[in-house]
């Protein structure tokens, strides 16, 4: 019989959550995950583990590898990328090289 894998929540403050993953502590820092800032208690607390090394948060629709807890400066975020819509300016996180069109509903990545 294979192990069951647990994943849980084991916090939440105003500065992130911490998250407990094959028994070991990880915290998310909101200034490095901002999808979790104004999400519900409810929404942070319902993870699940697809695969050993990811992480998905379905009802935020936020996928995240382990790599990117344990490192998160591989992973930069660039905040405050304001997106030109013809009714709205956006202010999106979005991952560095990422390239988001609205008009399109697309998202591109650069090599």
């Amino acid at each position: 019989m294979s192990p069951t894998i647990n994943i849980e929540v084991l916090n939440i403050s105003k500065h992130g959550l911490w998250l407990l993953l094959h028994q070991r502590e990880y915290f998310l820092a909101f200034k490095d995950f901002p999808w979790f800032k104004e999400a519900t208690i409810s929404s942070v607390l319902h993870v699940e583990l697809p695969q050993p090394h990811h992480l998905y948060w379905p009802d935020l629709d936020v996928d995240l590898e382990l790599e990117s807890l344990e490192m998160p400066e591989k992973y930069p975020l660039v905040y405050n990328q304001a997106i030109d819509h013809p009714s709205k300016t956006y202010n999106l996180p979005a991952r560095a090289g990422a390239i988001i069109n609205l008009q399109e509903m697309k998202i591109e990545f650069a090599n």
